[in-house]
């Protein structure tokens, strides 16, 4: 394993990365730092000659002996080792894929317990399985916006547009903003807890919304009701972050507030309104997270998002002292 403190580590893994022209944002070393807290704590996993990788496989330990995928990191690869969904590099031949992933499965033996997601469209999943390893898929949902912004909307089920509209007649007098992260860490408090994130998950996002928007590869978007004589120091009806890498934009997190009647159809609204914006900025698009939980999956099928699966990948467990100690990290580094 090649460590954060390593000069080769992240120089050969950004050298691979370079050469895609598909990079997901959770494979991106700015994005992987800032979800992580403690840059020491990253690795690479090689294929190849650490100068020269056909594959790379950014990790996280938190833990001595255990390897994890970073919050907020719905997947990271390995990288290189076959065609992520949407890229145009050459696909390696099915053989050169699989030892490529069994000299990544190999380095892995070296750990007590770990986890790996696979990209969308790395589906053989042999080697891991070989390797004792066990396979869980998972849904994430994408949107293209190649079409325009109105051939878009149009996509949207009935349901979808009447609360769009709803929006629009209860509350004729509205403002669209910038956000804070505070206010959307506030207001996503019950959907966090209601599928099982833990808080340190959730307050994490600060760090993540500070590295995305000062590096102007995402936005923090906030609608507030009428008569706020002072937005920023209101809570808005609903809030929503979305950050990106190239021509895609992901999803990562949005929230309204469950408590004001007002906001019943607002986050469906200001999605309705980032997704414009990001078809703006040129973004081709955009890449759901969540879509293992039924309501929100059927929120982004709502929106004409069509379901992609990944693999999560893992063998081994921790011990309870290894929880106690990743628990212990998570709070110091995480928050």
């Amino acid at each position: 394993m090649l460590h954060q403190t390593d000069p080769r580590a992240m120089n050969c893994y950004r050298e691979l990365l370079s050469g895609l022209s598909y990079r997901p944002l959770y494979c991106t070393p700015w994005w992987l730092e800032a979800a992580v807290g403690q840059v020491s704590r990253l690795g690479v996993l090689t294929a190849g000659s650490p100068e020269d990788p056909v594959a790379a496989l950014p990790i996280f330990e938190p833990v001595h002996g255990v390897v994890t995928v970073p919050p907020f990191c719905q997947y990271t690869g390995p990288v290189g080792a076959e065609l992520p969904i949407g890229a145009s590099f050459v696909r390696r031949t099915s053989g050169a894929a699989q030892e490529a992933h069994r000299e990544i499965i190999r380095q892995l033996g070296a750990y007590h317990a770990w986890e790996v997601h696979l990209l969308p469209g790395q589906e053989d999943w042999l080697p891991y399985k070989e390797a004792g390893a066990r396979a869980v898929p998972y849904m994430t949902h994408r949107l293209s916006l190649s079409r325009g912004t109105e051939r878009v909307r149009a996509g949207y089920n009935q349901l979808l547009r009447r609360k769009i509209r709803s929006f629009a007649v209860h509350n004729p007098h509205f403002s669209v903003e910038e956000g804070r992260a505070e206010d959307l860490i506030r207001l996503s408090a019950g959907v966090i807890r209601r599928t099982g994130r833990s808080r340190f998950y959730q307050l994490s996002l600060n760090r993540l919304i500070q590295a995305a928007v000062s590096r102007d590869q995402g936005f923090v978007l906030a609608v507030y009701a009428s008569g706020a004589a002072a937005p920023a120091a209101d809570m808005p009806l609903a809030v929503l972050f979305m950050a990106w890498e190239q021509d895609v934009a992901y999803y990562i997190a949005g929230a309204r507030d469950e408590k004001n009647p007002l906001a019943a159809d607002a986050l469906a609204f200001l999605t309705d309104e980032a997704l414009a914006r990001c078809a703006a900025r040129g973004i081709r698009e955009v890449d759901f997270e969540g879509s293992m939980v039924p309501g929100v999956a059927f929120f982004y099928r709502s929106l004409g998002g069509l379901p992609v699966s990944y693999l999560r990948i893992s063998r081994g467990a921790l011990t309870p002292i290894q929880r106690l100690k990743r628990k212990l990290y998570y709070k110091k580094y995480i928050l």
